[in-house]
């Protein structure tokens, strides 16, 4: 079995930095059968942050993926009221 994911938030530059600065540590060493891809695309003061997930073990996949997802969603959210405080 194989699990694949892309996701794609758009956000403001720093934004999207703040979430690839705060990710990497955890993205850089992300475990057996698991596959992470992380980088940012700014264009005219809009970033997206840009996440691509794979796994190869049965046992683990679903639940490996779900939780990567769920990590990145929370802390998005995080940087995203932060901003609102900010501006």
């Amino acid at each position: 079995m194989e699990v694949s994911l892309r996701l794609s938030i758009e956000l403001d530059a720093r934004e999207a930095r703040s979430v690839y600065v705060s990710l990497r540590p955890d993205n850089e060493y992300p475990g057996r059968d698991l596959y992470i891809e992380d980088r940012v695309v700014e264009r005219d003061g809009k970033g997206v942050y840009i996440l691509e997930v794979k796994c190869r073990s049965k046992e683990t996949c679903l639940n490996t993926v779900k939780g990567t997802i769920d990590e990145v969603l929370a802390l998005v959210s995080v940087v995203v009221k932060i901003g609102d405080l900010v501006h």
